[in-house]
């Protein structure tokens, strides 16, 4: 049970709940299993508010004023410390870069069609037609492409011209988590974390799996170890840091915890006594895991929080022992850390993007942001009310992109609108 959804009483105004509302949001955390959630949320809720958080243990932005909905839309370009947002025609859903100059994209209009680039996204043709929508695209080193479609993964190997069916997930509705849930270790072995929300009665279909392929995509092995572990839900990502040269695991919804695997190995069980396999690195929900997105920038490792209408963090790592928790301030603190990527700037500097979305209440607001240096301090790109509007960051890579695409997605009634800008240097 969604309860952020299903009980938006809680989350969505600044007001004390009825003692009806308390009983009954009692009954739903019960059956849903989410009481560890809760008492980190009232832990972190009480910390908060009394001030007993350091000043240092906050996110620093600095003085930019963000720009807002009404200004991407305004003007045709918006130009601020050499950074221009200009928007495309084409709108696409997802852009995914690779080698040699080449991407992929798939667009909202069209999202059954996959199109190509052979000249770094100045240009794409249609490539290949999928009989379902396009839920998610990853390329690997070898520019080997895969695509999920309606729980089944297709693997193609000359560039997305042709593809073949080599997984069928566990649910119809099951993907991986674009941007991270689906990764390429030093050996070629490939590690996917199966997503996807399917309700079955009163409770979730638990599709909680991992699946790995030691032979470049074509077979896949599949590991029930976080079900084993009690994992009521799915997985949130599975991604190889080259900084650790480890490979990340968090899963949602009840324990929302997070692993590592730093021998690469034994990927279907929990670690032995020679550490080979998968380590768990939170011992209790209030230690934080379950963490949606990961990027890298310089020598560290970003991990964005998933704790929506609670206290959220953008945690960093630079040896998966010691983890600098930093709380994301309000209004954005009650909005998770979506997504992220790293693009670098034509003169060679990384730059670290995230978005943070909160889709149940106006008083909390959502988030563009930006870091130039490595998480220090933080640049507010986009201010938007997640209510009306969200932003999804388009772009992917397993390196820093040069442009970066942001999908604007409006609500109007029942229906919905999209617009996509690109980000790039001036």
């Amino acid at each position: 049970m969604d309860i952020t959804s299903t009980k938006r009483y809680f989350f969505s105004e600044p007001k004390l709940p009825s003692l009806s509302q308390l009983l009954h949001f009692g009954i739903a955390v019960y059956q849903a299993d989410k009481w560890r959630e809760l008492s980190s949320y009232i832990r972190w809720e009480t910390k908060h508010r009394l001030g007993l958080f350091p000043r240092n243990n906050y996110i620093t932005f600095s003085a930019d004023k963000p720009f807002s909905i009404d200004d991407l839309f305004v003007r045709d370009n918006l130009l601020s410390s050499r950074l221009r947002i200009r928007p495309v025609n084409e709108l696409w859903r997802m852009v995914l870069s690779g080698t040699s100059k080449r991407a992929w994209a798939t667009s909202f209009a069209d999202d059954v069609a996959l199109h190509v680039s052979h000249d770094g996204g100045q240009s794409f043709r249609e490539c290949f037609r999928f009989n379902q929508p396009i839920q998610s695209l990853y390329v690997t080193e070898k520019q080997h492409l895969y695509a999920c479609c309606s729980g089944i993964l297709f693997r193609s190997i000359d560039y997305g011209y042709s593809f073949q069916n080599v997984l069928t997930l566990t649910s119809s509705n099951s993907y991986f988590l674009y941007n991270n849930g689906l990764t390429e270790l030093p050996d070629e072995t490939l590690v996917l974390g199966e997503y996807g929300v399917v309700r079955q009665r009163n409770s979730w279909q638990n599709v909680a799996y991992i699946y790995y392929s030691t032979d470049q995509g074509k077979t896949w092995v599949k590991s029930d170890f976080l079900v084993r572990d009690g994992v009521n839900k799915h997985v949130h990502l599975v991604k190889y840091s080259p900084n650790l040269k480890a490979l990340l695991l968090t899963d949602g919804d009840n324990k929302k915890q997070a692993w590592i695997n730093r021998s690469l190995a034994k990927l279907d069980r929990a670690a032995d006594c020679q550490g080979q396999g998968w380590t768990r690195l939170n011992r209790s929900h209030y230690q934080m895991g379950g963490y949606l997105s990961m990027a890298e920038l310089s020598e560290t490792t970003f991990l964005g929080s998933d704790y929506l209408g609670g206290t959220n963090f953008m945690v960093s790592t630079k040896d998966g022992l010691n983890f600098s928790r930093k709380i994301i301030p309000d209004p954005y603190r009650r909005s998770p850390i979506m997504n992220m990527v790293t693009r670098k700037t034509k003169n060679g500097q990384d730059e670290l993007w995230a978005v943070l979305h909160n889709s149940i209440s106006s008083f909390t607001r959502s988030l563009v942001m930006v870091s130039t240096d490595s998480g220090k301090t933080w640049r507010r790109v986009i201010d938007y009310d997640g209510t009306l509007h969200e932003i999804k960051l388009v772009s992917s890579s397993t390196h820093p992109v040069e442009q970066l695409y942001l999908a604007v997605i409006t609500k109007q009634e029942d229906k919905f609108t999209q617009a996509v800008f690109c980000l790039s240097d001036d």
